[in-house]
Formats: structure tokens, C-alpha cells, sequence
């Protein structure tokens, strides 16, 4: 396959047009792209932290629970608690989410398969 400079330029000037329609967004000069996802992650964080306290509940000897089992865990009140909040639960948004908290190490860890309750501690 030979050099063709024509097929670089058509690559450059895309990259060129694609920078410019990312700096030409319109800023949020009132802070509501800002707010909505604080409010995201306080509902996650309420969330994940529930998850936490039920994980820290299984026995010392329980390996925890994987992920499908988590899901199963939610209770009716926490799936209506993240609805009436517009967020909704599935699968894959859930795994983030958790993923999130395990790197930041906030309420919940991972050992393989399996997630933990973080015990925090009480303060003295």
C-alpha cells in the first residue's frame, strides 16, 4: 500500500474539525450539568454505602456476593429511591458505579468475583 499524503490531510482536518466543535460547546454558566451530576453521585453514594452495610452483615466466613447477587440484594424501596431520583439500575450501570467506589475505596471491596462491606471505622 502506497503513501498517500491526500488520505493524512483528510485525517488532520477531521481531527482539526473535531477540536473545534469540542471548544465551541456552549459553556453551563449556571452550573446545571455540574449539579445533576452531584446529585448522581450522592443517589449512587446512598446506594453503594446500603450495599455496604448489607455486605458488611454476611457472616466472617462468607466470601461476600458477586454482582448479579448484589442486584438481587437491592431492595423494592432502594430501586424506587434511585426511580424517583432518575436513575435506574441495571446490570452494567451498577458495575460502574460499584467499580467506582472499590478504586476510591468507599464502602464496598473486591476480591475476585466477590464484593465486600468496608468496615469503617467508629469514630472515638
Amino acid at each position: 500500500m502506497a503513501w498517500n499524503p491526500t488520505a493524512v490531510d483528510t485525517k488532520a482536518d477531521s481531527f482539526q474539525a473535531e477540536l473545534m466543535r469540542i471548544r465551541s460547546d456552549p459553556p453551563d454558566p449556571t452550573g446545571a450539568r455540574k449539579e445533576a451530576r452531584e446529585k448522581s453521585r450522592k443517589v449512587w453514594d446512598t446506594l453503594i454505602s446500603k450495599l455496604g452495610e448489607i455486605l458488611c452483615q454476611l457472616p466472617p466466613e462468607s466470601p461476600g456476593l458477586t454482582l448479579d447477587e448484589l442486584l438481587d440484594a437491592l431492595t423494592p424501596e432502594m430501586r424506587q429511591f434511585a426511580h424517583s431520583k432518575g436513575q435506574e439500575i441495571d446490570r452494567r450501570t451498577l458495575q460502574k458505579k460499584i467499580a467506582t467506589r472499590v478504586l476510591h475505596g468507599k464502602y464496598v471491596t473486591r476480591v475476585g468475583d466477590y464484593y465486600q462491606g468496608i468496615v469503617e471505622d467508629e469514630p472515638v
